[in-house]
């Protein structure tokens, strides 16, 4: 009988037995449940037939599979006795005892399953605190995020919030019952070792009862803070408070320079409060109120996150159309920041996402990939341990029989089975917490930093609870399938010493299926990091635009109240290039404000001398937007990247900056200006009609816009000094914090750092040098958390190809134990041995080839989940998939060949003795 007709004898006669056993009111109970499970979620319909699967297992199904006999023949009442609490003490001592006294097996089979369970623990640790953990917040489930959608910028393109937004729909919506608005910013302050630079928060009031923040001493910001005029007072984060204070409660009341700006110190926080979205180590060391004028000027500015909680019965999809009739009339209520046609131009409108979605973004899906790859290796080794436990439970056939011969009945063999099978599972989970209590912390040291809410993973109790009980399902399934494979024993053959040469056909399908199972998901874990193999080599072939080796980067940050002008910023920073290049082995340095691949450029809508420019563009359905960064001369030579056309800045294009020179990226060139000559072409910074252009001057390479795998940055470089007679509101200017790049010489770049720092307090002792770091340092943790996903996937590959090399040995192996009577028989009538071993590779490779088709159809399907995380290489990638197959193949061929090899040396009359 095969085991898909088993298995539906199986399905049919277990609501019957249950009737029977239980009576209709338990029949009835067990109906609804699967009524229940049916209309709910995945993990509710999983769960029902996990509980499904253990009932089966405990209360006789195994009983009719193996004994071959109705379970009819059985009292009702004494299957009830079977299952009491001294029977199965009986049988976890006699399984304990017949697993040591096979200690190959018993090895073998706990190792295989921690492997599996480990990797599976491992993964869920971090699932579980990443993804299904509800947010550290009061209600996290009515918590929300609000952006602004602009397609008309980018297909996904998305803003953050305004003031002029924040202030309306405060004022005006109904759907909500709170909302925040916060934005970080660095601070300079002043410490006994000397400038420190630290970071903070910039928050309205209703941040604090949104996260659930308190005040261990003191209190928060209140709303009276965030009244332009009030008193400038700040919340210290508790971690800070330690560090710089002692831990002192006297500080409450007293006050201390934040940008030489004296604060009066209010409150302390209860608890290091994570601000969302912000990463490992940024949780900020003060917060301090936004004090917003509601009734002074509001630019289109849109660099505020903002949350918000939904009130109580309003569902996401209300508060999004009052968010679409509030955000529609925002023209009507601010004139000079909106227009009616922006909006039809851009698409603009506000949105909602759910909070825990905005802060885990695309990671959950990467970690419900990964957590998928490990499931694999878990299924990998589960059909190695099935195999061994048909092989074991058929050598063990003769005792069997004795036991059922002398009384033991059908359901208490199946019994010892399960038993057996779980303590074999639950010493494997049990290895696998010891290693992962370990292991976690140490595989996770490894992840990077923008991993959301990855700090201090190590494996907990609901890690613990979920191991375990994912042992018992492995103990039970092992069980479950060893019990539809057993052939049930007789007395005759007991007596006779009946003993077939080779397993019945029924077996052997069942092992070759088990073959087929482990090929076909190796395969698909092997093709998936593959793939993600593939596009690590091709993400470090790219050529950035830009030279990473012997580049050494700082920040810069300028106590903005000290300086009178840009004029007077400029002075500050040319006296420090000039002491730096003075450094020896330092051949280029220069400034700008952000970094290649840390920087996204943002959007700042430029104008152009020509009108014709901008007719172009709004035919063309594309913006004028582009990112604005202050430069100085000597940036492009330190970072190496070349200038194509005209020149870079010099020292003159600050010193006169009526002179309005200005550097283009050859995408800037090349969007605007499309088969023309980019230079003295004019440009004026945020959108201005007014007012002399800047011309343009020079052309440079292309750098990524963002992460390394992203597109050109359409990007214009402006000098450090603004163009006194363009018309001002130069928000975006901000020369005070720079980004220092310096091109060296040295082994190691990073060596520079003490000259560096000697050379930047020689100009201002009070300017803090801070974020010293290689340039090859900050390219290689822009693509770390690709880079550990590539690594976790290549690690469960490799497990899975090891379990699969073991459990092709292993079949093998048995199988040329079971036939040694016939390979000594053909030796002895003249078969010669390498075609002996020809025949015993060539029955497995059969088997691995099969594998490798339904494999194949499995790894096109699965692996275009990895669509969004793969760089240069298709899903299909077919150099990829044989790739995966000629190592799985050869591997399999290795595993093959030894037992082979062995069959081979046979002496026939050696073997016809052993029978």
């Amino acid at each position: 009988m095969t085991a898909r007709r088993r298995l539906q004898q199986l399905l049919a006669w277990y609501p019957a037995n249950f009737r029977r056993r239980f009576g209709e009111g338990m029949l009835y109970a067990w109906t609804e449940e699967h009524r229940a499970a049916r209309s709910a979620g995945l993990l509710s319909r999983l769960g029902f037939w996990i509980r499904t699967l253990a009932h089966a297992a405990l209360f006789g199904v195994l009983e009719r599979v193996s004994s071959g006999s109705p379970s009819r023949q059985r009292a009702p009442s004494r299957g009830k006795r079977a299952f009491s609490l001294e029977n199965v003490r009986n049988d976890l001592r006699i399984a304990l005892r017949g697993l040591s006294r096979a200690p190959g097996f018993t090895v073998t089979a706990i190792i295989t399953l921690a492997l599996g369970l480990g990797g599976t623990a491992a993964i869920f640790t971090v699932l579980n605190r990443v993804v299904l953990d509800p947010l550290p917040y009061p209600q996290p489930e009515r918590l929300v995020e609000l952006t602004n959608r602009v397609p008309g910028v980018a297909m996904d393109a998305e803003w953050n919030m305004s003031t002029a937004q924040f202030v309306y729909f405060s004022e005006q919506s109904t759907a909500f019952d709170g909302m925040g608005l916060y934005r970080g910013f660095g601070a300079n302050i002043d410490t006994p070792e000397g400038p420190h630079r630290t970071s903070g928060w910039s928050v309205t009031a209703g941040v604090f009862p949104l996260l659930g923040a308190t005040a261990l001493y003191g209190r928060v910001i209140s709303e009276t803070d965030d009244q332009p005029g009030a008193p400038d007072v700040a919340v210290l984060a508790l971690g800070f408070w330690r560090r710089q204070f002692g831990s002192d409660p006297s500080v409450i009341g007293k006050t201390f320079s934040i940008n030489d700006t004296p604060y009066e110190i209010i409150g302390i926080l209860n608890g290091e409060a994570r601000m969302p979205g912000a990463v490992q180590g940024a949780l900020g060391d003060l917060w301090v109120p936004m004090q917003i004028d509601r009734n002074g000027y509001f630019g289109n500015n849109h660099v505020f996150p903002m949350i918000a909680r939904l009130a109580p019965g309003i569902t996401a999809e209300y508060a999004e159309q009052e968010l679409a009739a509030l955000t529609a009339r925002l023209p009507e209520r601010f004139p000079d920041a909106y227009s009616t046609a922006f909006f039809e131009r851009y698409g603009f409108r506000t949105r909602l996402t759910p909070l825990r979605d905005a802060v885990i973004g695309s990671v959950a899906r990467t970690l419900w990939i990964v957590f998928g790859g490990v499931g694999l290796v878990l299924l990998i080794a589960i059909t190695n341990v099935a195999n061994l436990l048909l092989v074991r439970v058929e050598g063990r056939q003769q005792e069997l029989s004795v036991r059922r011969a002398l009384g033991a009945s059908g359901w208490s063999l199946s019994r010892h089975i399960l038993v057996e099978s779980c303590v074999l599972a639950l010493s494997g989970g049990a290895l696998a917490l010891l290693l992962g209590l370990w292991g976690v912390p140490a595989l996770f040291g490894l992840a990077p930093e923008t991993l959301p809410r990855g700090d201090g993973l190590t494996i907990d109790a609901t890690t613990i609870l979920f191991t375990l009980a994912l042992s018992v399902v492995v103990g039970i399934c092992l069980a479950a399938y060893t019990g539809l494979h057993m052939r049930g024993g007789g007395l005759s053959q007991l007596v006779l010493g009946e003993r077939s040469t080779t397993s019945s056909r029924d077996k052997q399908r069942a092992r070759g299926g088990l073959i087929i199972a482990q090929v076909a998901l190796a395969f698909t874990l092997m093709a998936g990091a593959g793939l993600l193999l593939q596009s690590m080599t091709r993400l470090n072939k790219i050529e950035p635009g830009f030279e990473s080796e012997g580049v050494v980067t700082a920040g810069i940050y300028l106590t903005p109240g000290r300086y009178t002008d840009d004029l007077d910023i400029w002075a500050t920073y040319q006296a420090m290039l000039d002491r730096i290049r003075a450094i020896p082995g330092v051949s280029a340095a220069g400034m700008s404000q952000e970094l290649p691949v840390l920087a996204n450029f943002g959007c700042t809508v430029q104008g152009f001398e020509d009108p014709q420019v901008i007719e172009r563009i709004k035919n063309a359905g594309m913006t004028t937007c582009a990112g604005q960064e202050p430069t100085t001369p000597g940036y492009f030579e330190a970072m190496g990247i070349p200038i194509l056309q005209g020149r870079g800045f010099s020292d003159e294009d600050n010193a006169d900056p009526t002179r309005g020179a200005v550097v283009v990226s050859r995408a800037f060139a090349q969007r605007f200006w499309p088969g023309e000559d980019p230079l003295g072409k004019g440009v004026m910074p945020s959108g201005r009609s007014e007012g002399p252009p800047y011309h343009v001057v020079g052309v440079v390479g292309d750098i990524p816009a963002g992460a390394l795998d992203g597109g050109p940055a359409i990007a214009v470089y402006y000098p450090i000094v603004h163009n006194p007679n363009t018309p001002r509101r130069w928000d975006w200017w901000s020369p005070t914090s720079m980004s220092l790049v310096v091109k060296t010489s040295l082994p190691d770049p990073v060596d520079l750092a003490p000259q560096i720092r000697a050379a930047v307090r020689s100009v201002d002792p009070t300017v803090p040098v801070a974020q010293i770091a290689s340039m090859e340092t900050i390219v290689r943790a822009s693509i770390a958390q690709f880079r550990f996903t590539a690594f976790l996937l290549g690690i469960s590959a490799s497990i899975a190809l090891l379990l699969a090399a073991v459990g092709l040995y292993g079949v093998v192996s048995y199988v040329v134990g079971r036939r040694t009577r016939e390979i000594g028989i053909r030796i002895a009538v003249g078969a010669a041995p390498s075609r002996v071993s020809l025949a015993v590779v060539a029955t497995l490779l059969r088997l691995v080839l099969t594998g490798l088709i339904v494999g194949t159809g499995v790894a096109i399907l699965t692996t275009r989940a990895l669509r969004g995380l793969i760089f240069g290489v298709e899903p299909t990638d077919a150099p990829t998939l044989i790739g995966a197959a000629a190592m799985l193949g050869l591997v399999a061929c290795l595993a093959a060949w030894i037992p082979a090899r062995r069959a081979a040396r046979i002496d026939p009359v050696e073997a016809l003795r052993a029978e």
